[in-house]
């Protein structure tokens, strides 16, 4: 998958990460869709930016 990764997106100039935990299967987490999040592809990290509760 790493190689299929590189191939189709490393020349876009984005970040690309993989095995952060989402995705398809048993155990994977769920992402909130509209959430605000910085990824860091170099520390293979996704940090949601969420109020915090009150």
């Amino acid at each position: 998958m790493r190689a299929v990764l590189a191939d189709r997106l490393g020349g876009l100039g984005v970040p690309v990460v993989e095995e952060l935990g989402f995705g398809h299967g048993p155990t994977a987490l769920t992402v909130p869709l509209g959430t605000p999040a910085v990824l860091d592809a170099d520390a293979g990290t996704l940090t949601l930016d969420v109020p915090a509760l009150r």
